[in-house]
Order: structure tokens, then C-alpha cells, then sequence
């Protein structure tokens, strides 16, 4: 199987940037002696992009990078710091303003992959512990060899606490093992400030057909049996069997969704097109009317919307599905909430797939 990751190429001059994946949750530990690093299927991914980031930058010194604790990594880590094999000058790189691209061959879809990785001589990984931090020393194929490491951990056949062990059996020097585990999708109940994201359907639906789900203007999805699972795991949702979809591989229909009755009236700001469509300019909702609610539609939406809570989007992110691109329209820590110019606006913020 191929898979294609992007990431940030950088020169001489100036700071390392991150290309996150959206709700990547990455936690980094000492356990038993060993380097624990635990991650989220996007932390597995932004993982990644680090890597490359690290291996085919064009500087002409070394590079290191701290990933620390509060802003890069989950309360209860260790900072980690990577570094690229020979650093000592300190000099660190800038984005060009284009990404890097490269595929990679992830041969175990569909199995379990406990077990320990081998790396090829020119694969050189280095790690040490101290009482201040973490450290992964590594060739530029070090650093492509656990890029890849991480990006087999984050498909989705890839069962959750999956992990894989580098010892010195498997090429790692003479520091301690590293351990790198897929991390459980967030928890029920876990806190999460309410937050409403309105489902479309992604681009490669629309220009492919494509996916896993397919929202329809009725209000409703059509799902494969992989989001049908989702949403009745996640949601306590049943879909129902339907033909409509059938061809494309979508045979279910989920129509029975909840209303929320969180519409703030005297607040929402709604816009009428040239065409007599209506489409929402902002939203105004009640947070103790939402929180309650996963999928939902909104009671006195004109638009017939469908509409996902905080926890919901990360768990489809963390299932690797497809089909389903995500519009945050309203989090309730915001003082002042977005506007949406036209019914197409992307902003301001769009995840379609990962």
C-alpha cells in the first residue's frame, strides 16, 4: 500500500515550523528504561513530517528540535529533542515556501504489528536519556526509516495500542530502546469545550467519489460499513440499508439523527443568495444545549445542516476514514465567532482529509 505524506522543506537561516496534523495528541516518556513515545493517529502523522522535515532539509549544518511539553506535547511528558546525526553548530532552517512530498510502502495493512523493526545499516538511530529530556539522534535515513515507523502506526488497520520496538537487536545503538505506541481514540466523557463542526462532503468526493460517507442536502449520510461501525460506536446511531448509495459502495443511510435545540435566534446571523438559498453567516449556539450531542442537526436550521461535536471529529480522524471534510462554525471559548462571506467559504477552519 502507498501512501503520500507532505511536509515542510527547509534552507539556512532562521527557525524550524511544524506542519501539524489537526487534534495530534503526542505524549513522551521514561518507562522501565526505555523511550516511550505514544501518539494519536495525527501525532503519528505530524510525527512524521518532523522526520522528513529533519532528513531532507537543505541546510548546510545540522539541525536539532525540542519538542516540549504544554505546546508540542500532552501534561505528564518529557521534552524530546531530535537531532539530526553531527549537530554541534546549532544552525537551524526556514521554510521555502514549498513542501516536500514522499511516498511510502506500508506493507502490514490489516495485520498486527507488535514486534520489533529492523533498520538498515545506513539507518542510524541514537537515543539518551538524562534527568532534564529525551533525546533521538539519527541519520538523515535514520530519520525517513521512523518517519516511516510512524506512518505505518497511523493507518487504520493498525489497531490501537499497536506498537513497535526499536532495540539494539534491531539496529538502535547503544542508548536505550525506543517504544512507539498508536494512542486509544479521545475517551467518552473525556472534557472537550463544545464546538460545532458542520460536515461537507471532501473534495476527493466530490471530484472522485470516494469515501467512506457522503453528505447528502437532505440532512443526511450515506456510509459505507467502516462509518456505519463509527457512528454507532461513537454516537449509538443506526443506519438503515438503502439502495441509493449502493453502487458506490455506501449501502446504509443515516437519517435518525438528533436535534439540538441550540440555535441562539436574536443572534444568528443568516444571508439569502442571489438564487433564494439561505446559508448561515454566523452561527450563535448554546453551549448546554450542544454538549449533550455528537451528531446533530440543529432545530430551525434553514440550511438542513449536519453538524459534529469536538469528539466525534477526532474520533473520525483517528479511524482514517475518508469522504467527509469538517467546517469549524462555532467553539464556545470564542469571544467572537467566524462570518462566513458566502455559502463556499472554506475558512476558517477546513480539515478535509488527512
Amino acid at each position: 500500500m502507498k501512501r503520500k505524506l507532505t511536509y515542510p522543506v527547509l534552507r539556512d537561516g532562521g527557525s524550524l515550523v511544524y506542519q501539524w496534523a489537526p487534534c495530534y495528541r503526542i505524549w513522551a516518556t521514561e518507562r522501565a528504561g526505555k523511550i516511550v513515545i505514544i501518539a494519536n493517529r495525527t501525532g503519528l502523522i505530524s510525527l512524521s513530517r518532523i522526520c522528513m522535515t529533519l532528513a531532507r532539509s537543505g541546510t548546510s549544518c545540522p539541525l536539532h528540535d525540542h519538542l516540549e511539553v504544554g505546546t508540542d506535547l500532552e501534561d505528564g511528558s518529557t521534552e524530546l529533542t531530535l537531532v539530526l546525526e553531527g549537530d554541534g553548530c546549532g544552525v537551524e532552517g526556514t521554510p521555502t515556501g514549498d513542501l516536500g512530498e514522499v511516498v511510502f510502502d506500508i506493507p502490514v495493512a490489516g495485520s498486527r504489528i507488535d514486534r520489533e523493526f529492523r533498520l538498515g545499516p545506513s539507518e542510524r538511530v541514537e537515543s539518551a536519556i538524562d534527568g532534564d529530556g529525551l533525546t533521538i539522534t539519527a541519520s538523515r535515513e535514520g530519520f525517513v526509516a521512523l518517519a516511516r515507523i510512524f506512518m505505518i502506526l497511523a493507518e487504520p488497520e493498525a489497531r490501537f495500542g499497536t506498537r513497535v520496538v526499536l532495540s539494539r537487536s534491531s539496529g538502535l545503538g547503544d542508548g536505550p530502546a525506543i517504544e512507539i505506541e498508536k494512542a486509544v481514540p479521545a475517551e467518552d466523557g473525556a472534557p472537550s469545550r463544545p464546538r460545532a463542526w458542520r460536515i461537507w462532503a471532501s473534495e476527493a468526493w466530490r471530484e472522485e467519489g470516494r469515501g467512506d460517507a457522503e453528505p447528502l442536502v437532505d440532512g443526511t449520510l450515506l456510509l459505507d460499513d467502516r462509518a456505519r461501525a463509527l457512528f454507532a460506536e461513537a454516537c449509538g446511531l443506526v443506519a438503515s440499508p438503502s439502495d441509493e448509495g449502493a453502487a458506490e459502495g455506501l449501502p446504509w443511510r443515516l437519517s435518525d439523527m438528533p436535534e439540538a435545540d441550540g440555535v441562539v435566534y436574536e443572534e444568528m446571523d443568516l444571508a439569502q443568495g442571489e438564487d433564494g438559498g439561505v446559508w448561515i453567516r454566523r452561527y450563535a449556539l448554546a453551549p448546554e444545549h450542544i454538549a449533550g450531542y455528537d451528531l446533530f442537526r440543529l432545530k430551525g436550521d434553514p440550511t438542513c445542516g449536519i453538524y459534529a461535536s469536538q469528539r466525534l471529529f477526532e474520533r473520525w480522524l483517528d479511524a482514517g476514514l475518508a469522504g467527509l471534510a469538517f467546517q469549524l462554525v462555532w467553539d464556545s471559548s470564542y469571544e467572537e465567532q467566524p462570518v462566513f462571506a458566502t455559502p463556499d467559504d472554506d475558512g476558517p477552519a477546513w480539515i478535509d482529509e488527512v
